[in-house]
Order: structure tokens, then C-alpha cells, then sequence
């Protein structure tokens, strides 16, 4: 990001991204100013390996817990062997467009919307095909296979820690999963979304996209409080909602689609700022465009 100009900044991602947002945090709490995380209630899966179980789980609670961790027998498949043998699968994956085709599938038809019957009710088959037809063609599906070996031998633990403000966006939840993630409230953003799944930019979108404005506005001020007044006060690129922090004034959505330079309107805040009144800041993951660079 620095190579772009870009000297602070804030980061969002799900899945291996939601990963990379944690390991960026951990590793320049200087630069970023905020992340935000998108997951599902298949977290509850790792519970007792990555995860450990709270003590403070009630018995209610446990009656979810313990169903999700039995279905995850079935669908661990892939995690035993990419991190162990990952070139037994990459020969398969690079080639057979069969093989690629139906090892993605499977975890679009089982990792989706659950209220969804067929996998391409949660995502459209163009998407899906899409995604397959880019592991494919660009025989990546191999890479995606050592990765979770490398990972697995990095020595590295699940959840970075940080002290840069986290806030996370929940998709197909129980209030289980924040009793594992962020079990007395501290996180600044939090936010439960019935809809959506795994996959959340491609299956729900508008929540997936939802940015915390408070939460980035709050750490900016404090990482660069003199220059950052000045310039939310002048350019209206961060505001805080008016009718509380936790949710956006739908009113404003035009306005502020107005100021926003990223060309999928995804209503991030991904402008840059002038450099001669603060550092530039870019906050935009649009799952059409990728990450914005103003």
C-alpha cells in the first residue's frame, strides 16, 4: 500500500481474506486504521481446534455449538488433505475441468445459504462458472491446495492479534458465533445478517459491502487527529450516521454516493485525500472491481 501511496488505510476480507485483513492489522497497526471482517456461523466449525471453546457457554448454547461441529465431520474433507498431501489433489485440479469443476461446487452447493435449495439460487451460475473458469485457465487450483499446506506449516496461529479497532459483519449467524469471537462486546462494529453465507460478497452483497463509517472515522482521528479533522470537516468523506452508529442513514446514500470516486459505487469510502493536508486513505474491497486505489 505504501508502494501506492498510501500510508494509512483500512482493510476488509472473508475467508483467506478475512486472514490477511487480521495478519495486516497485526503486522502494521500503524498503517491501518480499522478492518473489517465478513464470516458465517461456519466459524462455530473450528471450535475446539482453531478455536477454542469459552467456558462461559450456556447449555443452550452448547445445543448449537454441537450440531454445527458434527456436520463439519463431513465437510473436513478438504482440510485433511491440502494441508497434508496437497499434490494429490493439484495433479486432479490442473488436469481434469471436471475435477476443478465439481471440488468447487461442492462447497458452493454446502458452504452457501442454507435456505437456498440449489447452489445457484445463493449464487448464479454465470458467478460460479466465472470463478471455476478462473481456477482453470489460469491452473491455479494446485496453488489454492499448497496454500492451505503452507499455512498449515507457517507456524502462524488462526486469529492474529492486534490492537488496530475490528469490526464484523456475520452472515447466516447464531449469537453463538460472537460468544467466540468477541464474547464481552468489545469489537466498535458488529452486525448479525440472517441472509448470505460463506461467500458473502457474491451470495448478499449490500451486507457484505456494509462499511462501519464511525469505526474508521473513530480510528483515523486517532492515528492522525490534527490532520484528519481538519480534512473529514472539509472533504465529508467519513461521517458518522445520525441516527446511531451502528447502522447508515439510507437518506444520505445519494450524497454520499456523490463524493465517492470508486466506479462500482460499492459505498465504500475509498477517495484518497489530498496529500497536502493528510496521508491518503483508501477503505474499498469491491467485489467487482477489487481494492480501489483511488
Amino acid at each position: 500500500m505504501e508502494r501506492l501511496g498510501y500510508t494509512s488505510y483500512g482493510a476488509h476480507g472473508g475467508a483467506v481474506g478475512a486472514g490477511i485483513t487480521g495478519r495486516l492489522a497485526s503486522l502494521y497497526p500503524d498503517s491501518v486504521i480499522g478492518t473489517l471482517v465478513n464470516s458465517d456461523r461456519g466459524s462455530l466449525d473450528l471450535a475446539g481446534e482453531q478455536l477454542p471453546i469459552p467456558d462461559h457457554l450456556t447449555e443452550d448454547e452448547l445445543g448449537v455449538l454441537e450440531p454445527e461441529r458434527e456436520s463439519w465431520k463431513a465437510e473436513r474433507g478438504y482440510l485433511d488433505l491440502q494441508p497434508h498431501r496437497p499434490e494429490t489433489i493439484a495433479a486432479a485440479l490442473t488436469d481434469s475441468p471436471i475435477a476443478q469443476l465439481a471440488w468447487i461446487t461442492e462447497k458452493f452447493q454446502t458452504w452457501t445459504n442454507p435456505s437456498a435449495t440449489t447452489s445457484d439460487q445463493a449464487v448464479s451460475r454465470d458467478k460460479l462458472l466465472t470463478n471455476i473458469t478462473l481456477y482453470w485457465f489460469t491452473r491455479t487450483g494446485a496453488t489454492a491446495a499448497r496454500f492451505l499446506w503452507e499455512a498449515a506449516h507457517s507456524g502462524l496461529s488462526w486469529l492474529a492479534p492486534s490492537t488496530v479497532p475490528a469490526g464484523w459483519s456475520v452472515c447466516n449467524t447464531t449469537p453463538v458465533v460472537r460468544c467466540f469471537m468477541d464474547p464481552t462486546h468489545q469489537a466498535p462494529f458488529w452486525s448479525d445478517h440472517p441472509d448470505g453465507g460463506h461467500f458473502a460478497a457474491m451470495e448478499a452483497p449490500a451486507p457484505a459491502n456494509q462499511r462501519p463509517p464511525h469505526l474508521l472515522q473513530d480510528s483515523a482521528l486517532r492515528h492522525r487527529p490534527e490532520s484528519l479533522k481538519r480534512t473529514v470537516a472539509d472533504a465529508h468523506v467519513l461521517r458518522r450516521c445520525d441516527r446511531g452508529s451502528d447502522e447508515y442513514r439510507r437518506s444520505d446514500t445519494n450524497r454520499r454516493l456523490r463524493s465517492h470516486s470508486c466506479p462500482a459505487a460499492c459505498m465504500s469510502y475509498c477517495r484518497p485525500q489530498p496529500r497536502s493536508t493528510m496521508p491518503r486513505i483508501s477503505v474499498c474491497s469491491c467485489p467487482t472491481t477489487g481494492p480501489s486505489t483511488g
